[in-house]
């Protein structure tokens, strides 16, 4: 519905190129004049009247994003991912998109885990942490891009302390302390997360931001 109505309506009565991407319910629709996004937000509420829809007005919004003015554009969010500018290490005049978790998603993945691992605490250990290297495994695969080695380190620690928590539940005393838990964790062989290349310095399995486990604190989200 949407995907024809901009290739054969919308595209040719703009002025500048129009660029759309779509994955179930989640678009991205690009402009190269400004009128012409103007012009297409405002038809939109009435084209999905038509379908007995609904435009989502706290998701959807007209963002600058231009490759000429950086500095000046902001940020967009597709699939999970807060899409915007930065500058590269190699050459701060050198301008290109990254991704990074969007702070919603990541707080609501936080938030699922804390209640799989809450309801799953009463598992023999082997089996519970089975069960949590394939969950991690599979955010890995989704969010582990370029750059977005922070966001997936920060959800590791989330994982840590979510798991440091809830096993020391597991009975009426408390069972380890936080030195004795980060000393058993690479028996227990939890999945690192992918780090991008200017993130490696050979910590691939430390525990994000603090090198010492004794001095980190959990996140607020929890």
């Amino acid at each position: 519905m949407q995907d024809l109505w901009i290739k054969k309506v919308v595209a040719k009565r703009c002025k500048g190129q129009v660029l759309f991407r779509r994955y179930a319910d989640d678009s991205v629709v690009c402009f190269e004049r400004e009128d012409d996004a103007q012009a297409y937000l405002r038809a939109l509420p009435k084209r999905l009247e038509k379908f007995g829809l609904q435009l989502a007005e706290e998701k959807s919004s007209l963002v600058k994003f231009n490759r000429w003015e950086p500095d000046d554009s902001g940020k967009f969010t597709f699939l999970g991912f807060d899409f915007y500018w930065a500058r590269t290490k190699r050459n701060p005049k050198t301008m290109v998109v990254k991704r990074r978790t969007n702070r919603k998603k990541f707080q609501a993945s936080v938030l699922a885990l804390k209640e799989w691992i809450k309801r799953a605490r009463s598992l023999k250990l082997r089996e519970l942490l089975t069960a949590l290297r394939r969950k991690l495994q599979g955010y890995w695969n989704y969010y582990g891009v370029l750059g977005n080695s922070m966001m997936t380190s920060k959800f590791q620690y989330a994982v840590h302390h979510l798991l440091f928590k809830w096993l020391n539940r597991r009975s009426q005393r408390r069972s380890m302390t936080w030195s004795c838990f980060t000393r058993r964790l690479p028996d227990w062989t939890t999945v690192a997360p992918p780090v991008s290349a200017w993130r490696d310095r050979g910590r691939r399995g430390r525990l994000w931001p603090d090198e010492r486990p004794d001095s980190c604190v959990p996140p607020r989200v929890l």
